[in-house]
């Protein structure tokens, strides 16, 4: 897989794009995006990861991959004045350190979880062993959603950092903290998209989709 998102972007004919007035719409606005934010049911996902003894962060993270990759919108990005699809996405994820500080990560996806899960490991690893916000690691990549998680908090609503003046269409989805009541684990996830290249049909897609994988076997 190449990590080039120069080689693996590929042009939309935005003249004729179905969603071309919508996109010139919303991109005229102050701020174009929105964002949603609900719960989702991981019980399965959750006991899943405990007694097959991997990480549950990777197989949530590794289910979500799977469904963006399979929804054309969220390949969607912005770059210039054009409307590009990345052929794969990969996760750009904020890694924890002992100090409480962060840096951010690159995630590559594969398609194998255990390989998939295997890459988690050691780029959380590296990037605990760094120092600062090592935003090279997504720097310039539009082959992305940027991925992020409060583990401290079971968030109803959520609002995103965002540069709205030079918009790349880049998803942003953060997770919050686990809850059990009565054995059944839920985790809260907001998401937040360009509404010229993401709309209602395509969360709700997504989401459901999610959903699905959260409740099967990898």
């Amino acid at each position: 897989m190449s990590l080039n998102t120069e080689k693996s972007l590929e042009i939309t004919d935005k003249a004729n794009w179905i969603n071309k007035e919508q996109f010139d719409f919303y991109s005229s606005l102050d701020n174009p995006n929105h964002s949603l934010t609900t719960e989702i049911d991981c019980t399965f996902c959750y006991q899943e990861a405990k007694a097959n003894g991997y990480s549950f962060f990777a197989s949530y993270l590794y289910r979500s991959l799977c469904v963006a990759n399979d929804i054309e919108e969220f390949k969607l990005r912005i770059k210039g004045d054009q409307i590009v699809k990345a052929a794969t996405l990969n996760g750009g994820s904020t890694v924890l350190r002992a100090d409480h500080s962060f840096g951010f990560a690159f995630i590559e996806f594969y398609k194998t979880f255990s390989k998939f899960t295997e890459n988690v490991k050691n780029t959380k690893i590296r990037i605990e062993n760094k120092k600062g916000l090592c935003v090279d690691e997504t720097a310039g990549k539009l082959n992305v959603i940027y991925y992020s998680v409060i583990p401290w908090i079971h968030f109803s609503g959520l609002t995103f950092a965002e540069n709205i003046k030079t918009p790349t269409g880049i998803p942003m989805i953060t997770f919050g903290k686990l809850r059990n009541l009565n054995n059944r684990f839920t985790l809260p996830i907001s998401i937040n998209v360009h509404h010229g290249l993401v709309n209602g049909y395509a969360l709700g897609n997504y989401l459901e989709k999610f959903q699905d994988l959260l409740n099967s076997k990898i």
